[in-house]
């Protein structure tokens, strides 16, 4: 039997398993090697390039040798080694598949006459790639001359062996008469040649559907944020103007909180943010932060206040108002404010530094007061509340409640899991998004002496120094945007596309996007506009199912996404 058809045998143990829709990646669509690259996944000879996620397959770049060893090494089914073949791949995640190569006799090393190293991160080239399907699929030598940019090569013969085979055909159709041995062989190439090598039959997924809004339910007057009472069949709104109200299956059923007497509705003030207890339903309170008249002895505009509700036994409705917290707003904008319960079971709540411009009472530093902060509480510990024992200005200098500092509006905001992402509105250069670890670190996001990571000309500091603050993961400017709306970080099962990305939205342009978060940083960027912008995106939301929700102010509309 063949190198060839041992391989086809020991291949056709694979479970190969009907394709979803675009396909196990989600960076190929519509790619020319797109079957060739399902193919071999269906055979597991890769598994993606994105680990521990892998739904890319990252075709359009160049392969490196590792990861050549890897395919080939799957592909044969090499046995494991104890062979310790070279000295620069010690440690390396694919050092047992460029062992098992060694062993096999499908690689000497990348150093002759040494070769005492494999240069596992160095790119292969088309030509080097002849060489190694070549010896591993033991093909004979051949006396065709394929193509006319290989004389006189090192590895002209391998080459031409692959050609006899047609596991090549060339690298410039239509003619082909030309081979390109020193270009790098990119990972979709490679799959092509794979497929070609082991008799695969290219596999060719159904269609992506295109991302989209699809409405769940109009008809609403401002609203402002949608909640997801676990484990129901319907979903809360809340409108700016103070109503909480209840729809199932599309319809608004009915008014499940109406504080419409008690809010302030104008411009930026006004019901801003709904929480339910963790553990409801079995602890039955709800949450709400609005813009109310000035409490006596209050100075400023108005007060913001936090206020607890019971609902009702049969969940569907909320009274019994308990004041929680009440915080003095000297201007009516940048009031935050967003209220959710972290992992820890402690409520988490934005609040914006006061409002006006540049922030001239200097508070969002001022640790002294609590705006321009998250703050942190337990609303369980005591009553009104307790203070978490590790918020970090405990036992400090500052309000104990703090968790964060230097925040200027951060109007919406979210966990996943162990993180927090947070958008803040800009002043007049740059919209961010902070990401951090829910650890009570007492990060300083640096607004007012930064906006974004861009010093900010107008603070009273002009020093511009940047020890000990945070800076956004990401940022854009004014021709983008001017009003940033945090989202959250899809997981669920619908739109494989997105899955790990943290969608997010500015309010005013309209604009869409995406990034995954990864070691720190943002990854993987994406301008989602074209299929989901739509201006007056104010909130996101994931329901029950996991799927995502949005929140369009002007439309008084909530939309879930959909599509591949």
């Amino acid at each position: 039997m063949t190198h060839l058809a041992a391989l086809a045998v020991v291949l056709s143990l694979f479970q190969v398993v009907d394709l979803p829709p675009g396909g196990t990646f989600v960076d190929d669509d519509g790619h020319v090697l797109e079957g060739a690259i399902e193919a071999i996944a269906a055979e597991r000879i890769t598994f993606g390039c994105n680990p521990p996620v892998n739904d890319r397959y990252c075709p359009d770049e160049v392969l490196t040798r590792a990861q050549m060893a890897a395919m080939i090494a799957r592909a044969r089914n090499l046995p494991d080694t104890s062979v310790d073949a070279f000295v620069d791949d010690e440690g390396h995640v694919l050092e047992g598949a460029i062992n098992r190569l060694a062993a096999a006799g499908i690689t000497f090393g990348c150093n002759p006459p040494a070769n005492d190293r494999f240069c596992p991160q160095r790119t292969v080239t088309r030509a080097q790639a002849a060489g190694f399907l070549a010896r591993a699929l033991s093909i004979p030598e051949s006396s065709t001359d394929h193509f006319i940019d290989d004389d006189g090569h090192v590895l002209e013969g391998a080459i031409n062996r692959i050609a006899d085979r047609r596991i090549t055909i060339g690298c410039n159709p239509p003619t082909n008469e030309r081979f390109c041995p020193e270009d790098g062989i990119t990972r979709a190439q490679v799959a092509g040649m794979l497929t070609r090598a082991l008799g695969l039959t290219p596999r060719v997924p159904p269609p992506r559907s295109a991302l989209a809004w699809a409405e769940v339910v109009d008809g609403l007057s401002s609203p402002i944020q949608v909640l997801a009472p676990p484990g129901e069949n319907r979903l809360l709104i809340a409108e700016q103007g103070g109503m909480v109200r209840i729809t199932r299956g599309g319809n608004l059923t009915g008014v499940f909180l109406d504080l419409s007497d008690d809010v302030i509705f104008s411009g930026e003030r006004g019901l801003l943010s709904i929480e339910l207890h963790p553990d409801y339903p079995a602890d039955r309170r709800l949450f709400a932060w609005y813009s109310g008249d000035l409490r006596p002895g209050g100075t400023g505009d108005h007060t913001t206040y936090l206020v607890e509700y019971d609902i009702a036994p049969d969940l569907q409705s909320a009274s019994s108002p308990r004041n929680v917290l009440a915080v003095d707003q000297p201007f009516s904008n940048h009031n935050g404010g967003f209220l959710s319960f972290g992992p820890d079971g402690y409520l988490y709540l934005s609040l914006g530094d006061g409002g006006s411009g540049n922030d001239p009472g200097a508070r969002a530093r001022n640790l002294n007061t609590l705006l321009g902060k998250m703050i942190r509480i337990d609303v369980d510990g005591a009553q009104p509340y307790a203070i978490p024992p590790d918020n970090p200005y405990v036992g400090r200098s500052g309000r104990d409640e703090i968790w964060a500092s230097g925040l200027r509006n951060p109007f919406r905001w979210s966990f996943d899991g162990s993180l927090m992402f947070i958008g803040d509105v800009g002043q007049a250069t740059r919209e961010e998004i902070d990401t951090v670890p829910v650890t009570a670190t007492g990060h300083d996001f640096g607004w007012s002496r930064y906006e974004g990571s861009v010093c900010n000309p107008n603070d009273t500091d002009p020093s511009c120094s940047r020890t000990g603050l945070t800076f956004p993961v990401t940022e854009y400017g004014r021709s983008l945007g001017n009003t940033v709306t945090g989202g959250v970080v899809y997981r669920g099962p619908t739109v494989r596309s997105l899955a790990g990305f943290y969608v997010y939205a500015d309010f005013g342009s309209g604009r869409v996007f995406a990034f995954r978060y990864q070691n720190g940083r943002a990854m993987e960027s994406r301008d989602l506009t074209a299929w989901l912008g739509r201006s007056g995106l104010v909130s996101f939301e994931i329901d029950n199912g996991g799927e995502m929700l949005a929140v369009d102010y002007f439309e008084g509309a909530v939309y879930r996404l959909t599509g591949g």
